[in-house]
């Protein structure tokens, strides 16, 4: 049995330790071993009240109230993430798109209402004149009123 000598480090009183049995063993009894875990700091919460809590643990609410209320501020939970606004994009299908103030819209659609400086109604129909739908350039497009005209259209250029 080897004994040794150690100090405890809350009341300074010194006490003996078997290390072959114990080498963890570093304050003189249980209350003294309490009485230093339960030592505490003061914090100031995001709300601005000042609380206690232990040097451990990285506490930054004063109580569950306040963690409920502050934790998620700006978060919304369970929504997809939004498609940049103004920025096109293509889908799987290899059409492109793109979301402006009015919502998602095809992005020949939104070059055309920014050609002809309004927004179409509907039953316009965007018509790319080199027949290139990945074309979308201002002057390629030509806005027609219906379908009837853009029937039209293709019948006078086929004869």
């Amino acid at each position: 049995m080897k004994l040794e000598d150690r100090v405890c480090p809350n009341c300074g009183k010194t006490f003996e330790v078997n290390v072959d049995y114990c080498r963890a063993k570093t304050h003189c009894s249980l209350q003294c071993f309490n009485a230093t875990k339960k030592k505490s700091i003061k914090k100031i919460c995001v709300c601005g009240k000042e609380f206690e809590t232990r040097p451990s643990e990285d506490a930054k609410f004063c109580s569950r109230k306040c963690y409920d209320g502050n934790r998620m501020k700006g978060i919304k939970r369970n929504v997809k993430p939004r498609i940049p606004y103004k920025v096109p994009y293509q889908r799987k299908n290899g059409s492109w798109w793109i979301r402006d103030d009015d919502g998602i819209k095809r992005y020949y659609r939104y070059v055309a209402e920014k050609k002809i400086g309004r927004k179409l109604v509907n039953g316009e129909l965007v018509h790319h004149l080199d027949e290139d739908v990945n074309n979308n350039v201002p002057e390629n497009l030509e806005v027609l009123s219906g379908l009837g005209e853009h029937n039209k259209y293709h019948n006078r250029r086929n004869k």
